[in-house]
Parts: C-alpha cells; structure tokens; sequence
C-alpha cells in the first residue's frame, strides 16, 4: 500500500488469488461429489441394501464393462491376459467389483469378456434383465 492508496495492480492480484481459492475449493467439492457416486452415472443409485439401480440396459451393460476394467487391474496387474477371459457377474459381485444390477425391480445376471487386441485390452458385456437379453448373449457362460 502506498501513499495514495491501493492501486489497480494490488486489487487485480488480489482478485487472481481469490479466483485460484475459489476454483480449487470447486474442483474439490465435485471431486468429491463424484467420487461418492462410484460408478453410477446419471439417474442410477445405489441402494441401502447394496443393489445398482439403473435405468437402462445399455447402462446396465456399462457397469459391468466398468466393473471388468477394476477386475483386470487388480487380477491381472503383473500378467497379461492368454487370448480371452470370461467373468460372470456373479463373480464380479461376490469379489466387490460390482453391486447387484436393478433394473425394472428384477435382478440383472450375466457376463463380460476381456480379450487383449495388440497391446491394449478390449470389454464387452452380455446381461439378463427380465425380458431383455444383450445380442450375443450366451445362457451357458452366465453360471
């Protein structure tokens, strides 16, 4: 401060530093906003009772593509995969990767895939909901 008061640099400075405050404080709160929702997106939730509530099939299938990328991380960290692995939903729920899929008030079953393609790793995902059957779906992998 000098004599004549602040001048338009000090208030400028000041305001810049305000700004940092305020957009690291707002980078947190969303960061930790998201980091309690896990990996439902959008209009799913989780229940009291640990059940996945979705509202769709495709994002019934992209928890369990979700869910297979955890999977591999942790299983398969110093190793490659050998051509292709199958891991039923039921697996991925029972080691705590995925919790159990809602959708319409029936529990969703099935299965993913991952396959090394060069040198990065490809998911899909194949679910039973009610009715409703991924294309490709085989009753027999899903045990």
């Amino acid at each position: 401060m000098n004599q004549r008061g602040w001048s338009l640099s000090s208030y400028i400075g000041y305001a810049v530093v305000l700004l940092i405050f305020v957009l690291i404080i707002a980078f947190n709160v969303i960061k930790l906003n998201s980091a309690s929702s896990g990996n439902n997106g959008g209009n799913s939730g989780t229940t009291m009772n640990g059940e996945n509530k979705v509202s769709s099939y495709s994002e019934a299938e992209s928890a369990v593509v979700d869910s297979l990328k955890g999977y591999r991380a942790d299983k398969y960290k110093k190793k490659d995969i050998d051509g292709t692995l199958i891991v039923t939903v039921s697996e991925l729920i029972s080691g705590g990767y995925l919790k159990t899929i809602v959708l319409d008030s029936s529990n969703c079953s099935g299965y993913g895939v991952i396959s090394k393609d060069g040198s990065s790793y490809e998911y899909e995902s194949y679910v039973k909901c009610g009715n409703y059957t991924t294309p490709g779906y085989t009753s027999s992998l899903d045990k």
